[in-house]
């Protein structure tokens, strides 16, 4: 049978299929056929989840980023902390 992985973690993550291995994508899904006892194990630390799609956890830079980006058109620099973006938005606000 058929199972849908999902990884949860911005990384991408190598796992054995019953048809050979294969490369989950940061934050992406595979469906394949997999052993039950290997679903067991690859599941159990919560990086990996099976059968229906998880969403990945929210993270709050990620939200600061996506609202800088919506309010100046362009995306914050890289090298900003989460302080530093937060200050950023806290100014743009007024």
């Amino acid at each position: 049978m058929k199972t849908t992985i999902t990884n949860t973690v911005g990384s991408p993550f190598d796992i054995q299929t019953m048809s050979g291995p294969a490369i989950i994508p940061a934050f992406g899904e595979l469906t394949a056929e997999f052993d039950p006892a290997y679903l067991d194990i690859i599941t159990a630390g919560g990086v990996l989840v099976a059968g229906k799609a998880a969403k990945p956890a929210a993270n709050s830079a990620d939200d600061d980023e996506a609202r800088y980006e919506a309010i100046t058109g362009k995306k914050p620099d890289g090298r900003w902390s989460e302080e530093r973006l937060a200050a950023e938005l806290a100014k743009l606000k007024g």
